[in-house]
């Protein structure tokens, strides 16, 4: 895969210099035969040729269109999940807080992170929050579901 801006000569010697040499040689070798060595039969006709060519070329377009198809619409999911977690995050932010609260919001929070997010959605819209609060609380500290369940038991107890 090409990652940079610009192909420069000297890269595609090196991705293709093994082909390049094989192919000179190849080249090399049938006209030699043909020309020197008599060989007529080595002649190819253009009508096929051409015929042959230009299906390969509609192939190949045909192919281009759908592999440009299939990343189009990878990025527009893609940009679907990270907007969608973004609202998320958002959202967390916006609505709870501490003001109906006895204790910090931060345990909360853990809460619905642990019942309701995806990781990487999750991950992405709690490390928004904690660069913005300053926290430094993060997704990597969150207990695993089971924990998660048996905190809220406890808590629950604890407020009846």
């Amino acid at each position: 895969m090409f990652v940079r801006k610009n192909l420069t000569f000297r890269s595609i010697l090196v991705f293709s210099g093994g082909h390049l040499v094989w192919l000179v040689l190849w080249s090399v070798l049938v006209v030699a035969l043909y020309e020197y060595a008599g060989a007529e039969w080595l002649s190819i006709p253009w009508v096929p040729l051409a015929v042959i060519g230009t299906a390969v070329a509609f192939y190949v377009g045909f192919k281009n269109n759908s592999a440009y198809d299939r990343l189009w619409e990878a990025r527009k999911i893609w940009g679907a999940i990270v907007n969608d977690s973004r609202s998320w995050g958002a959202g967390v932010r916006a609505f709870v807080t501490d003001q109906f609260r006895k204790e910090p919001v931060v345990k909360r929070r853990t809460f619905i992170l642990s019942r309701n997010a995806s990781p990487a959605p999750g991950e992405y819209a709690w490390s928004i929050h904690a660069k913005a609060s300053g926290s430094l609380f993060t997704i990597s500290s969150l207990p695993t579901r089971p924990t998660a369940m048996a905190m809220m038991r406890a808590q629950r107890a604890k407020l009846s």
